[in-house]
């Protein structure tokens, strides 16, 4: 509890002096999550330098234009139901640069049916041996894990061992499940914080996520990229077309063109 009430506090406390503007034009990236329910201009907007388009869909078969939008991100992940046939693979030719992403529990047969596409995969629940067995054979280029509240050593340790990027998800006032070696690698997990509040470094590795609404106050935004400039940003646009303008002006606040 005192990590997360010192992070709040941080965010809290005024920007320091003689820094950038808010219009930052950085190098902050940002995932933005959409629905292939939005209208694919719409989503075609949003293909600009450091956002990575997350994908959500209803079934397995886009739309021809959907397709053509996601072509114009530099990185995208497309979201998979299981079962995935082969038809699902062919389609995505028009998009090979896309990644796939996918539930722990949808993952039989993927590797079979997508090839050595790169893939990203959601696990909620206990992490144990033969979880990590079958993460490990797949060769995830990123693993996001919704822990339990306790995390014990073992699976820390299981996580850690993980090929590719790795997010803990947690929420504010859940304990963290240890503290950094004073020389972390770069292969370290990072957090993802649920609250929008600012997670810091921890648990080890730079880059830490934290979602943030489209009308976050733009003066916090600045203190906190300021103070942790690897930070990511999260954004969830869904398929609400009422919402495009504000993210669009939140991305152009970021100087993101």
């Amino acid at each position: 509890m005192i990590a997360w009430a010192l992070i709040a506090a941080l965010l809290a406390s005024e920007p320091p002096p003689d820094t950038a503007p808010v219009f930052l034009a950085t190098s902050v990236r940002v995932h933005l999550h959409a629905s292939e329910e939005l209208d694919p201009d719409y989503l075609r907007a949003f293909a600009r330098k450091n956002v990575v388009l997350w994908l959500s869909t209803r079934t397995n078969t886009l739309r021809a234009s959907t397709l053509e939008s996601i072509a114009k991100f530099d990185d995208a992940w497309i979201f998979l139901r299981a079962p995935v046939r082969d038809s699902d693979a062919r389609q995505l030719s028009k998009v090979p640069r896309a990644g796939l992403w996918l539930d722990f529990n949808d993952l039989d047969g993927a590797r079979r049916v997508l090839g050595p596409r790169r893939l990203a995969i959601n696990l909620i629940g206990p992490l144990d041996e033969a979880t990590f067995d079958k993460l490990q054979s797949l060769r995830p280029a990123e693993t996001s894990w919704a822990a339990p509240v306790l995390v014990d050593l073992l699976s820390w340790s299981l996580f850690r061992q993980l090929p590719g990027r790795k997010i803990l998800l947690r929420n504010p006032g859940e304990p963290l499940p240890a503290d950094c070696p004073e020389n972390p690698g770069t292969g370290e997990p990072t957090l993802q914080s649920r609250s929008g509040l600012n997670p810091g470094g921890f648990p080890c590795g730079r880059g830490p996520r934290i979602e943030v609404p489209w009308d976050i106050d733009r003066t916090v935004l600045k203190g906190l990229l300021v103070r942790e400039p690897s930070t990511e940003l999260v954004v969830r646009l869904g398929d609400d077309p009422r919402m495009v303008s504000k993210v669009r002006r939140l991305l152009d606040d970021l100087g993101l063109k």
